[in-house]
């Protein structure tokens, strides 16, 4: 599998955002792209492999980057952490629709006990 790099936009005020995430500990994410430059071994996927969600909300595109692997048990799925992933390199907004920019990246879990606590 091949891939390509993006980078990781955050705002560094708030380092804590991610609670854990892929974002605290890579300013550098990678994502399968066809004809990347990046080879992957498909059975040792490294932990800042992100996919990208396509979704629509009420008529509009707003699609998300998150982590390949799943949230551990006992976790929330993820959630938006404040940071973005973007790159110059055209191969990116091709795969995202064409859209270009940055796209949030959903890398925050949270225990259930904190989604309770903080949610209220």
């Amino acid at each position: 599998m091949k891939a390509i790099y993006i980078n990781v936009y955050k705002n560094q005020r708030f380092d804590c955002c991610p609670n854990g995430g892929i974002t605290e500990r890579f300013d550098d994410l990678l994502i399968e792209c066809e004809d990347g430059y990046v080879e992957i071994d498909e059975d040792r996927i490294p932990e800042n492999f992100v996919v990208y969600v396509d979704r629509v909300i009420g008529g509009k595109k707003c699609g998300y980057l998150r982590p390949y692997a799943d949230p551990e048990p006992g976790r929330t799925d993820y959630m938006f952490g404040g940071a973005y992933g973007a790159t110059s390199d055209s191969r990116f907004s091709d795969m995202i629709g064409g859209m270009y920019g940055a796209v949030p990246i959903h890398d925050r879990t949270e225990t259930w006990e904190q989604y309770d606590l903080l949610s209220h």
